[in-house]
């Protein structure tokens, strides 16, 4: 039964009596878990101690991982966590005035994935114990055998870094290879990994680039207000491509969505245009028309033409878009900006202004006839030379400031 540890003595009582002896030696009973991983709690359990004895725990190379006092009867239990130490069965020390040995198996363990998901591209971090010392592992990733290999420390340790591959979404098994083996799990995500360009007017071309979604899934993409301006086939990678052609739509940051089993975002930023100016030179008393879109929804927006800071008004509607016209005011030869600004807003196109001898009087006459003649559009204070017929230089004039001039010659 259980009793202290030495010598015991056994004694035969009847009629006569008679003794013996007996050794009981200490013994460690039970070990609980007899294996695991670093981190692991272990119980031992252990009987033939000297009663009161202080007992002192060596768990492989360390000397002293716990300490207990036996009991009266010789028995003690005690509980450690397993240290870092290399992969394999690692002896149970417990000593006192005697001593007694078990074992306990120490197995890999993958213990850190850091981030535990990400996107293709993540760096992911993982970190292991239990190997054996200076052993040269390999790390498989999902579908990639070997993205990574490293050595481990003496004590059995590894920490290695490596950027997760193209490979389709879900939880992707991490295994870490060498005298022994342990895994762990990463959740690739999906992603819209590009927008080329990021940003640009109505009617730019942009490609889309996604990563990590299901494998030969099919992809609806909407873009703003567009439920489905685009749709596109999963690789077996979980890869895809895709284009598209921005509709008419408002200005401002708007959502690419590629939907699948599995969706994901980006944004492109729709800018404002002047996508028609015609005709794009005239005379004064012209009529232009301005049409525009990628403007804010509802917006008023104020035309300023050249010197004049407001010629006309209008809104757009609810996508952004508008178109308006207005009349060439008395402004002098050249290029001419159109400014269209709104709410945050503003775009220009140029104009070109012609001159023009607008007016003629009289239209007919004799010799002698006092003529006026009325001019638009000339550069501002120019000097101008009125040629008659065979006359090169009847009269001369300087146009003001905004390129009018008006004058009388005789014929």
């Amino acid at each position: 039964d259980t009793q202290s540890y030495g010598t015991t003595t056994i004694t035969a009582a009847g009629i006569a009596t008679a003794y013996n002896r007996f050794i009981i030696l200490p013994e460690v009973v039970s070990v609980s878990p007899t294996k695991g991983t670093i981190g692991t709690i272990v119980t031992i359990n252990c009987t033939g101690y000297a009663a009161g004895d202080m007992i002192t725990v060596v768990f492989g190379t360390n000397a002293n991982i716990q300490q207990a006092e036996a009991s009266v009867y010789g028995t003690f239990s005690t509980t450690w966590t397993v240290d870092t130490q290399s992969i394999g069965t690692t002896t149970i020390t417990v000593c006192g005035i005697s001593m007694a040995t078990n074992v306990f198996e120490i197995l890999p363990n993958v213990y850190e994935v850091i981030p535990t998901s990400g996107t293709v591209g993540t760096i992911v971090t993982i970190q292991g114990t239990g190997y054996a010392a200076g052993d040269h592992i390999t790390v498989s990733f999902g579908t990639n055998a070997n993205i990574q290999q490293t050595v481990v420390s003496s004590s059995g340790s590894f920490s290695t870094t490596w950027t997760v591959d193209i490979q389709e979404f879900g939880t992707t098994t991490i295994t870490v290879i060498g005298a022994g083996t342990a895994t762990n799990i990463f959740q690739i995500l999906p992603e819209v990994v590009s927008v080329v360009p990021s940003y640009g007017t109505v009617g730019t071309i942009v490609t889309i680039q996604g990563t990590g979604f299901v494998a030969n899934d099919s992809i609806n993409i909407t873009f703003g207000m567009n439920l489905g301006i685009q749709t596109a086939n999963v690789s077996s990678y979980g890869t895809w491509t895709a284009s598209f052609t921005v509709d008419t739509q408002r200005y401002g940051t708007t959502t690419v969505s590629a939907m699948g089993i599995v969706s994901a975002y980006n944004r492109y930023f729709i800018m404002p245009e002047l996508y028609i100016v015609t005709p794009t030179k005239g005379t004064v008393g012209s009529m232009i028309t301005v049409a525009g879109t990628g403007f804010v929804a509802m917006d008023t927006l104020n035309v300023a033409f050249g010197t004049n800071n407001s010629i006309h008004m209008m809104t757009t509607n609810n996508s952004g878009w508008f178109t308006t016209i207005f009349t060439v005011d008395t402004q002098s030869y050249g290029t001419t900006t159109i400014t269209v600004s709104g709410s945050n807003t503003s775009v220009s196109a140029a104009y070109f202004i012609l001159p023009e001898l607008y007016e003629i009087m009289p239209i007919s006459g004799t010799v002698g006839t006092i003529v006026t003649i009325s001019g638009t559009g000339y550069a501002a204070n120019d000097n101008i030379t009125v040629s008659f017929g065979t006359n090169a230089a009847i009269q001369t004039a300087a146009a003001d400031i905004c390129g009018w001039f008006s004058t009388t010659f005789t014929v």
